[in-house]
């Protein structure tokens, strides 16, 4: 009776080991493209105006919108982001997904949210950290809405 409860806490402390290993694996994996890890669509929307109104302080990183590529399912645009950023969507529809990321030789950083279509709301970058090299590269899944724009300032 001994041993054999040896031998269970032995395979229980085991199994534990590689359940905690796996985990580690896994969040050391790169980003790979899924459903939006955040899917709770930030502010209220308030579709039509596609233009925020910035703060003084404000200063605009990039700006794109769906006269960059009409009729594609994915727009990407790269832009530098020393620091934190905040983005700005405007939409004739409810909402879009917006795609953050950068990467360095050995690994990819990202995430993607869902974001209300309303240019009166900052959403907040959703990244972890900040791009060493300060190049970050956004895309936008217009979830089928025609005219957009995404804003992108400091915070």
């Amino acid at each position: 009776m001994p041993m054999r409860l040896h031998t269970q806490a032995l395979a229980a402390a085991g199994a534990l080991g590689l359940a905690l290993v796996a985990m580690w694996t896994l969040l050391g994996e790169p980003h790979i493209a899924g459903l939006p890890q955040n899917l709770l669509p930030r502010g209220r929307p308030q579709p039509g105006r596609l233009a925020p109104v910035l703060q003084p302080t404000q200063r605009v990183l990039t700006t794109f919108d769906s006269n960059d590529a009409p009729l594609q399912l994915l727009v990407e645009k790269t832009f530098e982001a020393r620091n934190r950023y905040v983005m700005y969507v405007g939409c004739d529809g409810t909402s879009v997904q917006v795609s953050e990321g950068w990467e360095t030789p050995d690994v990819v950083h990202g995430t993607r949210t869902v974001a209300f279509c309303n240019p009166g709301v900052a959403v907040p970058s959703a990244l972890d950290e900040v791009s060493p090299n300060g190049n970050v590269t956004l895309g936008v899944r217009p979830n089928g809405v025609r005219r957009w724009r995404v804003t992108v300032a400091t915070p």
